[in-house]
């Protein structure tokens, strides 16, 4: 039987992190920036768009078990959520519904919250099971240009219909059993834990040993949401209360090692270098894609022992990603805090030391995995 478990999921992290010549971490530059980047877990401006609240348009108005598979579907497809235009320019995905622009994961959100309003039982196990690719399609139609741009819809197609299957066949066509049978738990010794159930029963749209970012990312989506005051019945709240909180691991994507790439944590080769400046795509699966994630997770952790007090990973994933969306991505060579508010500028080795980094975009995976 295969060991899912905690301990190990880090011997595999440790592995890949370290049997590797294209990203080494920079410990002293970890040290100077872990308190800046503690300094910032409070100052998040406005709200998260898992807020109903703020953001109508973008996910269910109550907790309830609806929500939970809202949840288990939305999550299965965050993954190349970006595109490159016919110039070979790679920007951010984005999609104009009810004359609004969605950029990125917000996008994700609206599109399918937009379907579910024109038809209340795409949800449903069944019809998830049966999407074709044109229905697909139809859900990320963007309403300006009536063109669709995201990548990756054979895939996305797989995704809706695996997870429809396995709820059929698993989980009573519903969410809310998955949850129930985890209580709480992303781990457990009897391997009924969230994020491995994820692993075991949707190998399609989940299953990314050791990193699984969307199950983590459905764990604290749906647990963020006890804290917005909503509607919440006992059966979501049991389900989406995680009981194992220093099990959550940071999420492995692109733009936290493109924040860590520019900021100086990371010291990559320069055959990694040039694949980031060229937008090369990189192989899914590959050595460098291990390494670059491995090493993402296992700063993130690292940089939480340097850090006062006892914070969780929430913070620090977000203050992350946050960075690496909307500070790196958007910063440029002279660019001055009126350009690109950011609190690392004048500790930050591209910026201030290698300007050839301030070339380098986030790596470019064709993956289902983030």
């Amino acid at each position: 039987m295969t060991d899912f478990s905690p301990a190990a999921l880090q011997r595999e992290l440790i592995r890949l992190a370290t049997a590797t010549p294209f990203v080494r971490l920079n410990r002293a530059k970890m040290a100077e920036l872990a308190p800046l980047i503690q300094a910032q877990f409070g100052a998040a401006s406005g709200p998260n768009f898992f807020d109903p609240r703020y953001f109508p348009h973008e996910s269910p108005p109550e907790n309830d078990r609806d929500t939970l598979q809202f949840y288990l579907v939305l999550e299965a497809t965050m993954f190349t959520i970006w595109r490159r235009r016919p110039t070979g320019e790679v920007e951010a995905w984005d999609i104009t519904i009810n004359g609004e622009r969605y950029v990125g994961a917000r996008g994700l959100a609206a599109a399918l919250m937009r379907s579910l309003r024109d038809d209340p039982n795409i949800l449903d196990a069944s019809v998830l099971a049966n999407l074709t690719l044109p229905e697909v399609a139809k859900i990320y139609r963007d309403e300006a240009t009536g063109a669709v741009t995201l990548q990756m819809l054979p895939e996305r197609q797989q995704t809706f219909n695996e997870v429809g299957r396995v709820l059929l066949e698993n989980f009573e066509g519903e969410a809310i059993h998955l949850f129930k049978t985890a209580g709480g738990h992303l781990f457990r010794e009897d391997g009924l834990g969230l994020i491995q159930q994820l692993n075991t029963h949707f190998p399609f749209s989940y299953g990314d040993w050791p990193f699984m970012k969307l199950g983590f990312l459905l764990a604290a989506a749906v647990q963020s949401r006890l804290a917005y005051n909503l509607p919440t019945t006992n059966e979501y709240r049991h389900g989406a209360a995680i009981q194992d909180p220093d099990h959550l691991q940071g999420m492995a994507d692109y733009y936290i090692p493109f924040f860590y790439a520019r900021c100086g944590i990371f010291e990559i080769n320069d055959e990694f270098r040039q694949m980031l400046t060229g937008r090369i795509e990189i192989t899914p699966q590959s050595e460098l894609e291990q390494a670059f994630r491995a090493n993402q997770l296992i700063a993130m952790q690292e940089l939480l022992k340097l850090m006062a007090g006892t914070p969780s990973m929430a913070p620090l994933d977000y203050e992350s990603w946050r960075t690496g969306y909307l500070r790196c991505r958007l910063c440029h060579p002279g660019a001055t805090e009126a350009d690109v508010p950011c609190p690392y500028r004048s500790q930050c080795t591209a910026f201030n030391e290698r300007l050839d980094m301030m070339k380098i975009a986030w790596p470019l995976v064709l993956t289902t995995n983030y």
